[in-house]
């Protein structure tokens, strides 16, 4: 009836980052940066069947800090006879993150599922401190650069099918509603976000000891117009639409 499971997850970033860079009042130049780091954490899961007709499950990834480390390079510092490039270091992270669901079976051959999944946002993208190591950039106050987010912790609402056409094949659909993190004050191109409504569909296949799983999102993202001009955001409209797809294959050992 009841099942806990357990898991250690390595993460590897790699950032790679361009931005305009104010040299002077009149003159703009591009900086640009790529690091990569580890972090390490855990999740943890639980599923509770009540009857072959309805399960209900959770699940709790721990906020994960990963350690970047890269090299930057910024034109403007040339001007006062500097090196223009610099290593440097940047701790990000993934948030903390749960979700609930509970998936039921009227029938045999078709599950319909509803999730909410939370994320602790405001935890983990508040703020991006780059911390540069050149000693030169140092002595001149080229110490650190912070990048403003403020981010807000949001929960995603999710429903899906699944149907069994037979043994072999699965069909799959679902909508999910993915409201945005970032608030107006700090909404910048570089890091784009909308609250997205979600449609997706999938199609999964056993093959003897190989099963195929293919999957299909297409995000539409809701117009934002950003009126208030801060010094951490860009004012203007913002729209985003995503199509994403996935392929799995995954083999049996039994």
């Amino acid at each position: 009836m009841l099942s806990l499971g357990l898991a250690a997850n390595i993460f590897y970033g790699m950032f790679d980052l361009d931005k305009p860079y104010k040299a002077n009042d009149t003159t703009y130049v591009q900086y640009t940066e790529s690091s990569t780091g580890l972090g390490y954490g855990v999740t943890l899961g639980a599923l509770c069947k009540l009857s072959d007709a309805i399960q209900f499950g959770l699940s709790v990834r721990t906020k994960v800090n990963v350690d970047m480390s890269g090299d930057a390079t910024n034109p403007a510092v040339a001007a006062y006879q500097l090196p223009t490039e610099s290593k440097f270091d940047r701790e990000v992270a993934w948030p903390l993150w749960a979700g609930f669901g509970i998936a039921v079976k009227p029938m045999d051959n078709l599950t319909i599922t509803a999730d909410a999944q939370y994320s602790q946002w405001s935890k983990s993208e508040d703020t991006f401190v780059t911390k540069f190591k050149n000693e030169y950039w140092i002595q001149a106050g080229i110490e650190k650069d912070t990048l403003y987010l403020e981010w807000e912790d949001c929960t995603q609402i999710r429903i899906g099918l699944e149907y069994k056409a037979s043994d072999k094949l699965k069909l799959r659909a679902g909508y999910y509603y993915d409201p945005a993190p970032a608030p107006d004050k700090t909404l910048t191109i570089l890091f784009p976000s909308s609250t997205n409504n979600v449609i997706t569909a999938g199609v999964g296949f056993c093959a003897g000891k190989f099963d195929v799983d293919f999957g299909l999102e297409y995000l539409m993202g809701k117009e934002r117009d950003i009126t208030v001009q801060t010094l951490h955001n860009n004012f203007g409209k913002h729209k985003l639409d995503i199509f994403a797809f996935s392929l799995a294959i995954g083999m049996g050992l039994m």
